[in-house]
């Protein structure tokens, strides 16, 4: 199996993982010092704080809080660039919501970073 195809396979486990709230089947996917950096987001709907988090516990423990708020659940994406450096463009349809996801990928095909862009946002 080449890097590109288990990438996108191993992003669309997360994803599934992400959406459902099961982050404890994420931690084979994700470093333990796991780095998460997102402006503040806010819309009507929506509210994010600007974050710069250094573990996997961390993260984890923040997207459980966002779950428990919002319905947030990644519901469509497209890649943009592949590789050690992954560019996702995820579809949040139920905030009308649009980030790009810059993903740090290591040796052993985990993500050690995570850094999101803000594309759009509707009120």
């Amino acid at each position: 199996m080449d890097f590109e195809k288990t990438i996108k396979d191993l992003f669309a486990e997360a994803v599934t993982c992400f959406n459902s709230g099961e982050y404890e089947q994420l931690v084979a996917l994700t470093t333990e010092s796991l780095e998460l950096i997102s402006p503040e987001i806010q819309s009507s709907e929506f509210y994010a704080p600007s974050i710069h988090l250094k573990s996997r516990e961390a993260v984890f423990e923040y997207w459980k809080e966002i779950h428990s708020h919002h319905d947030n659940r990644i519901t469509s994406y497209k890649f943009i660039k592949t590789g050690k450096n992954l560019l996702v463009r995820c579809f949040y349809d139920n905030l009308n919501m649009v980030i790009d996801c810059e993903l740090k990928i290591d040796e052993y095909s985990r993500t050690s970073k995570i850094v999101n862009h803000l594309v759009s946002i509707k009120n």
